[in-house]
């Protein structure tokens, strides 16, 4: 009986931090799917011009660090004045089926980025590969620099895909760290359909 009266306060003292949990708006990156649109884009600045690219929008959270921010990477996504006809969801990470996700840890945090069961679906104009870079992109963006302990990054890949030479990072960045190679120095830019594409700018500029 004491038992059950202790299980009991403990519940609900946890339902009470969780309902207290403080609430913040934040800018939460997202790889973002072009169809629907006219254009294309250079989201890696690696000079491939994809039907896809790399938004941010806010969200409202209210839980730990790092959780509570990547999972906001992940939420769906449809995008706002879409007209008729338009794709439900826009978020990349959700069209194929990942999962991504953080856990606290004592001396590290860690992201899983679990793309094992992933479907590419045709006409999607991207690439699995592409979609997890872009991936780790918005995670670095949305988590930003700060934080004291290393947060490492796990890459599930679906049987049959190679991660060899896929060049993901394993870690986010703290702050002063340069850019990976295949990460974009400046913000994502946008072709229209039928004109002339941009030259990609000069590689080795810091963000």
């Amino acid at each position: 009986m004491k038992s059950r009266f202790t299980i009991s306060i403990l519940a609900g003292v946890l339902l009470l931090a969780e309902s207290r949990a403080e609430k913040s708006l934040i800018d939460a990156y997202q790889p973002t799917s072009l169809l629907g649109t006219e254009v294309e884009c250079d989201p890696l600045g690696t000079g491939e011009w994809i039907a896809a690219t790399i938004v941010s929008r806010p969200v409202i959270i209210g839980g730990a660090f790092p959780e509570s921010p990547v999972r906001a990477v992940s939420l769906p996504h449809k995008i706002a004045g879409a007209t008729e006809g338009f794709p439900e969801e826009s978020n990349l990470i959700v069209i194929v089926g990942g999962d991504v996700h953080a856990e606290w840890g004592q001396t590290e945090d860690q992201i899983i980025a679990d793309f094992s069961k992933a479907k590419v679906p045709e006409n999607l104009g991207v690439t699995l590969i592409q979609v997890m870079k872009m991936t780790a992109v918005c995670m670095e963006k949305t988590l930003g620099t700060q934080h004291e302990k290393p947060i490492k990054i796990k890459w599930l890949a679906p049987e049959g895909v190679s991660l060899t030479d896929a060049r993901l990072p394993t870690e986010i960045r703290k702050t002063g760290e340069q850019a990976g190679a295949g990460q974009p120095a400046t913000a994502p830019q946008l072709k229209p359909e039928g004109k002339e594409k941009p030259q990609p700018e000069a590689e080795g500029r810091s963000r």
